[in-house]
């Protein structure tokens, strides 16, 4: 199975405004992002956009073509606990 290393993290169109968005990888395959809005404009009910851009790095020793791995979104909290996230889970395939 190949990873995904963390490259970089910015704002996405609901938070490009913000004081700050940002992430790091926690342990091997978790990131945690955060962020604070300043005087930026907060995010409405029924808002439709991205949070965050997350650039990764595709890690894999002795991957093949077409080997499959998955992305998760998981344990929201704080001020975006009911958010509905579409798809919670993304499948990538590995190509050379």
């Amino acid at each position: 199975m190949f990873k995904f290393k963390p490259k970089s993290v910015s704002g996405g169109s609901l938070t490009g405004g913000w004081a700050t968005v940002d992430g790091n990888e926690i342990v091997s395959g978790t990131v945690r992002i955060g962020a604070f809005s300043g005087s930026g404009p907060s995010i409405q009910k029924e808002s439709n956009g991205t949070l965050a851009i997350i650039k990764f790095e595709v890690t894999c020793s002795g991957c093949s073509n077409g080997q499959q791995s998955q992305f998760c979104f998981t344990n929201l909290f704080d001020d975006i606990v009911g958010m509905t996230q579409d798809p919670s889970c993304v499948n990538f395939t590995y190509t050379k």
